[in-house]
């Protein structure tokens, strides 16, 4: 009998050290990392692409409306005073949105507006930012998905960021264009 708990403690230790080895890689990833979380449309890990992704890591806040009302939003205006101040965290392989709880991991994909994947549609981007004067061609859309091979999106809070042409982030939530500010890497 001794040797029998002898043995399933020395079991249950290993997978412990596994275990606590694995969570410990995962939240600690390098520049190289990233590029195995980041692909472009066509699911290729490309270094140019984790270079977009690295611009968006870290904590943001939504600032103020850039577009609304437009289209598919769905939005009241209650619901966008309260999305107005809340913070978004973007990590290499995580992401939060306001109170919510964490999710990951996330794998982010790459693609230019002029891309067969560009879901946030190029003529309702036109039209719903008319009035600011967007070079809607140097648009670029950053999608979380939940998975490496890039078939399962995650539909939640914060999926969908915009890179515009002057290199500042944009969240489309539920059909509506945010400003967002960076307050740290």
């Amino acid at each position: 009998m001794p040797k029998k708990l002898i043995t399933i403690f020395f079991i249950s230790c290993i997978v412990l050290m596994t275990a606590c080895t694995q969570e410990s890689q995962v939240n600690n990833l390098n520049a190289s990392d990233i590029i195995e979380h980041t692909a472009n449309a066509s699911g290729e890990a490309r270094e140019e692409t984790s270079e977009i992704v690295q611009e968006l890591l870290g904590t943001w806040k939504i600032e103020k409306v850039y577009a609304y009302g437009v289209g598919g939003s769905r939005n009241g205006e209650e619901d966008v005073k309260n999305l107005l101040g809340a913070k978004v965290i973007y990590e290499a392989d995580s992401m939060k949105f306001g109170d919510q709880d964490p999710v990951g991991p996330i794998f982010y994909q790459i693609t230019g507006s002029n891309e067969s994947d560009f879901s946030t549609g190029k003529d309702w981007l036109e039209k719903s930012t008319i009035n600011n004067h967007l070079d809607v061609d140097k648009v670029i859309q950053i999608s979380v998905f939940k998975d490496d091979r890039y078939r399962y999106m995650y539909f939640g809070d914060g999926n969908t960021i915009l890179r515009l042409d002057q290199g500042k982030f944009v969240l489309n939530h539920d059909g509506d264009l945010f400003w967002l500010t960076k307050v740290s890497a």
